[in-house]
């Protein structure tokens, strides 16, 4: 009985190191794409802390866009340290300073495989799995 605690000891160990080396290894700056039944588009986030989306052939985000007459910045955060991942999209009016923080999750699949889900009314969704509105997107560059 000793031995089989001992050994799933050890196995739990090893599943908590491997699952937290995945997401120290991990960064998500760079250029990812997605394609569903409904949409495909791009995400690009730059080590600065903005993101540029582009989907249907409509381009947003950086440090400043214009979006009906207004001047905007898109920028983007990440937490690892909370399960899920968190992946909030914070637009800023550039005039005013208002902001508007679309809240996500992520989960990692692979270095270049995530998952993404996106929050309805200013709500985080609970996990990937239950929520309505997620793309898997692939590293590409």
């Amino acid at each position: 009985m000793n031995k089989l605690l001992f050994i799933l000891v050890i196995g739990f160990a090893l599943t908590c190191k491997s699952s937290s080396d995945k997401v120290s290894e991990f960064n998500i700056v760079g250029k990812w794409e997605w394609d569903s039944f409904s949409s495909s588009g791009s995400f690009v986030f730059y080590s600065n802390g903005f993101v540029e989306i582009e989907s249907d052939n409509e381009k947003i985000g950086g440090k400043d866009f214009m979006r009906d007459g207004k001047k905007f910045s898109l920028e983007y955060k990440v937490n690892y340290d909370t399960t899920p991942n968190t992946l909030d999209l914070i637009f800023t009016e550039l005039e005013s300073n208002q902001q508007l923080k679309m809240p996500g999750i992520i989960d990692i699949v692979e270095n270049d495989i995530l998952l993404y889900a996106r929050g309805t009314n200013g709500m985080r969704p609970k996990s990937i799995a239950e929520s309505d509105d997620k793309i898997t997107l692939y590293r590409i560059k």
